[in-house]
């Protein structure tokens, strides 16, 4: 998608193009947002365990830690 000078940044087909560009990525944040905030309201004392140790597990894991942060940044 490219925007010169001459197009207007609220042309319907510029903005059209954009959103169809950005679902996936917009899809798949929402949908871990979601699960995050499912993840963390749950008082199951088996979940909050799993939950703990995940995290715990990915924060001693620098490779895995860097790949969600590369992620994390390439969204946004």
């Amino acid at each position: 998608m490219k925007r010169g000078a001459q197009n207007d940044c609220g042309d319907a087909r510029l903005l059209r193009s954009y959103e169809r560009k950005r679902k996936e990525d917009i899809y798949t944040m929402q949908a871990a947002t979601y699960g995050l905030k499912h993840l963390f309201n749950n008082g199951i004392p088996l979940l909050r365990t799993l939950r703990n140790a995940g995290l715990a597990a990915t924060n001693r894991l620098t490779p895995l830690k860097k790949m969600l942060v590369q992620h994390t940044l390439k969204l946004t």
